[in-house]
């Protein structure tokens, strides 16, 4: 006996996936969420957010929840092709919370998703290291005279060396704009 799914069916289930993302729990995720899948904009995510299944969405999901609050989806339209769903929406929120960071190399190398946009260009600088504290700069370079950019905001992921491995020290993020 085979069953068949309709076409609004597919639409909805890519919209119930959308929606356990930014406000779901990881079961629901689960019940939603491929083994095999795979987030396509989780290489700017966290690390744990760039493997497959439901344990990447729900490390999508807990790094998005931590940085916006009052997180919403609103689909514009679906195309749906056999089993291939595209959704074309828009997700909002208010930034009020850091976005990440993470270590590498057994803590000795820390990485931040920074922002940028129009003619602006990200890099990260770590001005103080102590015992109890590590400080990480994102500094935003802009041009210093008036020019026409692009309207565009990015996210670059970042990284930068260490002294010595993180270990139990508190990260402290500061911003700053400059002029090149």
């Amino acid at each position: 006996m085979s069953s068949t799914i309709h076409r609004s069916d597919l639409a909805q289930l890519a919209d119930r996936s959308v929606q356990a993302v930014i406000q779901g729990s990881a079961a629901e995720l689960e019940a939603v969420v491929h083994p095999d899948a795979t987030n396509r904009e989780a290489a700017a995510e966290p690390p744990a957010a760039r493997g497959r299944g439901p344990a990447a969405y729900v490390a999508t999901s807990t790094w998005l929840r931590s940085a916006y609050s009052d997180l919403a989806w609103s689909t514009e339209e679906h195309v749906v092709d056999g089993d291939l769903v595209v959704t074309f929406g828009y997700m909002s929120g208010r930034h009020t919370g850091d976005f990440v960071v993470w270590t590498e190399d057994g803590g000795s190398t820390v990485g931040v998703v920074a922002q940028e946009g129009g003619c602006g260009r990200a890099s990260v600088e770590v001005p103080e290291q102590t015992d109890a504290q590590v400080v990480v700069l994102m500094v935003e370079t802009v041009p210093a005279t008036p020019q026409m950019c692009t309207m565009d905001l990015r996210y670059p992921k970042l990284t930068t060396e260490l002294d010595q491995p993180l270990d139990q020290r508190t990260v402290v993020l500061k911003n700053e704009q400059r002029k090149s």
